[in-house]
């Protein structure tokens, strides 16, 4: 009896040893992520450079932290592996408190490199769409409908284990170059409320578009998966 006790202890401490580990994976790849993205954001402006940028990270998080967390970086992608089943509800909780407080540090960083928290590269609807907060929302929506599909497509198959992050980035890149100048690219609630907290302005009154399009992308996503994957 007093065996089993400790042998049940024992396992939940290592469980929970491993689920921080996950946890603070998270943490350290979103900052990694929004660090390096924004900054590349708010020094060249371009969407090709910002892409690539936002992409280059994918990679190197997918094959450094991959391993430990799966590499998520994004609470909308944790969203649609939860309703996917390949994450718990518990993990999702965590890993979007841990990548929205990784955001916010990366964001942190920025203002006091740059001396402001008035540039920090806060998601804004673009001109193209004359401010238009639900074509906004539609284009983020759709962008991250895409990435969710894509994301549960291509790690549902063992043999695309090395390949993965490579797929996901490149997705991840062309659909920031195709949004970029529409809805500013949110795709990512973590990144994008994060900035808008200190920046404040449009970027913080606009930030439910860039928060509800992903969660609501990521809900399609999971459910286009499993409908053509039955």
């Amino acid at each position: 009896m007093i065996y089993n006790i400790n042998r049940y202890l024992y396992q939940r401490r290592m469980k929970n040893k491993m689920n921080l580990k996950k946890y603070f994976a998270e943490l350290f790849g979103t900052f990694v992520l929004v660090f390096v993205g924004t900054a590349t954001a708010i020094e060249t402006g371009d969407p090709l450079f910002t892409a690539l940028a936002f992409g280059l990270v994918v990679v190197a998080m997918a094959y450094s932290i991959g391993s430990i967390s799966g590499a998520h970086l994004n609470p909308a992608v944790s969203f649609g592996l939860a309703l996917s089943k390949r994450i718990t509800w518990k993990d999702f909780a965590f890993y979007a408190l841990f990548q929205v407080i990784g955001a916010f540090l990366a964001s942190l960083v920025v203002a006091l490199v740059l001396g402001t928290t008035q540039t920090l590269g806060g998601n804004e609807v673009q001109a193209a769409l004359n401010g238009d907060l639900w074509l906004a929302l539609l284009v983020e929506v759709i962008v991250a409908t895409v990435f969710i599909f894509v994301i549960l497509s291509v790690t549902s198959k063992e043999e695309n284990a090395r390949v993965a992050g490579f797929v996901i980035a490149l997705t991840l890149a062309v659909l920031i170059l195709a949004s970029f100048n529409l809805s500013n690219a949110g795709l990512n609630p973590a990144r994008s409320l994060a900035p808008a907290l200190l920046q404040g302005g449009t970027a913080l009154t606009q930030v439910w578009v860039f928060i509800l399009g992903p969660l609501v992308g990521a809900f399609l996503g999971s459910t286009l998966f499993k409908a053509l994957n039955k």
